[in-house]
């Protein structure tokens, strides 16, 4: 959930197949990353711990990108457009896909979105990271 609103989310094939499904399923209700704290309001709760997690990511992605002119976290989000358009997906499913805001949009964007049809087929052009 961003900014409050619930939205539809495409999963990749590979992540299915590694049971990301299955683990959101049989996950306790509330936040599937981090367990909140139990000091302060919901905002304070949670915050703590996503700190937390996000040092511990960087860390991890900063042994694999050691160059410190790059934001390890942010990163994978401007990586997924230019790897998208290189695995034949247009512009504007990217940008529905990832969130941003539609580049060039005019008034008959507001028309018609991206079916989530559409969405999971583009994604599933997307490579596969070896895990």
């Amino acid at each position: 959930m961003k900014t409050n609103e619930a939205r539809d989310v495409v999963l990749h094939p590979h992540l299915i197949e590694m049971g990301f499904v299955e683990f959101v399923r049989t996950a306790p209700r509330g936040h599937l990353f981090l367990r909140p704290s139990d000091d302060g309001g919901e905002q304070e709760r949670v915050l703590g711990p996503l700190q937390g997690i996000k040092n511990r990511l960087a860390e991890f992605a900063r042994g694999v990108v050691p160059d410190k002119g790059v934001a390890p976290n942010h990163g994978w989000r401007h990586r997924f457009k230019p790897i998208g358009v290189r695995s034949g997906i247009d512009r504007r499913t990217l940008d529905v896909i990832s969130g941003h805001a539609l580049e060039g949009r005019t008034v008959a964007d507001g028309y018609h979105g991206v079916e989530l049809e559409d969405q999971a087929a583009a994604l599933a052009k997307y490579p596969r990271y070896k895990i």
